[in-house]
């Protein structure tokens, strides 16, 4: 859900956001890991290994949105560049 908001969120603060997500997920990745380890039951641990293979696979998922922001704000970046340099040599007569 917060994640549909995302893109109303400036830059920095998208980037921010998904790191402190990332941060939370894994203190909650190390500490199923930590009641993992104190279970018996066959059953409970292997509730606690699909809670971790979906919390890796989150914490994956969350580095691939940050790479591909970065990127898309890198490509905005440069159109907005290279539309300014068009925009000047317009204006110059080039």
């Amino acid at each position: 859900e917060r994640m549909h908001c995302l893109d109303l969120l400036p830059y920095r603060d998208r980037l921010t956001w998904l790191t402190r997500a990332k941060q939370a997920l894994r203190s909650q990745l190390s500490e199923i890991e930590a009641k993992r380890d104190n279970v018996t039951c066959d059953y409970e641990i292997l509730i606690a290994e699909g809670i971790i293979a979906s919390t890796i696979a989150r914490i994956d998922w969350l580095d691939r949105a940050f790479v591909s922001i970065v990127q898309m704000h890198n490509n905005d970046t440069e159109a907005i560049s290279r539309s300014d340099e068009v925009s000047v040599n317009r204006s110059h007569g080039l």
